[in-house]
């Protein structure tokens, strides 16, 4: 028996089984994109269209989903918690057919990879000091539901002040711990050998053209699709900058930020360790 609310929608395909999207590219495997947060999730989602793919406009999480397809968008970008429904990942990643992607940021243990196992699975990653000034980013521009009242205070402090160190640190005080240790839960993905690892910067060019085009080319071989390189750099030009769902218009980077403050509470936290598994020094 389906778990999911009465109102939520959901489509009988050719064969007669529920899904999130009747339509399908004709690929014959289905994907999943893993991210770290804000290393690229609607970036590579928006690529992975460009390429024929069908997105299932669902953030899959292991016990709820974000669900895009119906939401006002202006509201979406804004409070995304609204459009959230309690969805287990057992039930989630049946309702994605072949031809199609979701994606998400799940941990990787067993069960998780027992779920995930028949899918085409690429892991993106990204210097985790980029990843949290995108995030104090991020969390600035949303609204938040607090309810405990001594976290509602630090919320509303955050909220007042301009970026820069005293911001950090209440973002810190915050997320910091849950989100290194999402981060920490997602690391053993990158070690699976049935994972395309995805690296942000070289995405982005940091590592020149060749590198990136070299990555899309890799990346489509390993989801089955035969694109043309001109295709590949159609594509990618058509996705990044392009407005995404929390692209905010500017690329974050730690450079303008970083000082010693915030490296000590970096360090503390766990993140430097952490990145350093990641393959960042």
């Amino acid at each position: 028996m389906l778990r999911f609310p009465v109102n939520h929608c959901q489509y009988i395909n050719k064969d007669l089984s529920l899904c999130f999207e009747p339509n399908r590219s004709p690929i014959d495997d289905r994907i999943f994109i893993l991210t770290v947060p804000k290393s690229g999730t609607y970036l590579i989602a928006k690529i992975f269209e460009n390429f024929g793919i069908v997105n299932c406009g669902v953030h899959v999480a292991t016990d709820i989903i974000q669900d895009n397809r119906f939401a006002d968008e202006q509201i979406l970008r804004v409070q995304p918690g609204i459009y959230t429904i309690s969805a287990p990942l057992d039930i989630s990643v049946d309702l994605i057919c072949p031809g199609q992607f979701a994606f998400g940021h799940i941990p990787c243990s067993k069960n998780e990879q027992s779920l995930l196992g028949v899918f085409r699975k690429v892991f993106s990653f990204r210097d985790l000091r980029d990843v949290i000034i995108s995030l104090v980013r991020y969390y600035e521009s949303r609204k938040v539901k607090i309810t405990k009242p001594e976290r509602l205070v630090l919320y509303e402090k955050f909220k007042e002040l301009l970026m820069g160190s005293k911001k950090m640190f209440y973002w810190f005080e915050l997320w910091g711990s849950e989100i290194e240790t999402l981060i920490r839960y997602m690391s053993p993905w990158k070690d699976c050998q049935d994972v395309f690892q995805l690296k942000f910067e070289v995405l982005m060019g940091d590592y020149g053209k060749e590198h990136q085009i070299s990555l899309l080319n890799d990346l489509c071989r390993f989801v089955g699709l035969d694109i043309d390189e001109d295709k590949i750099e159609e594509a990618l030009r058509d996705s990044i900058g392009s407005d995404t769902l929390t692209y905010s218009g500017k690329r974050s980077s730690y450079s303008q930020w970083w000082n010693n403050d915030i490296d000590e509470l970096y360090r503390s936290y766990g993140y430097e360790e952490l990145n350093k598994a990641y393959g960042y020094k």
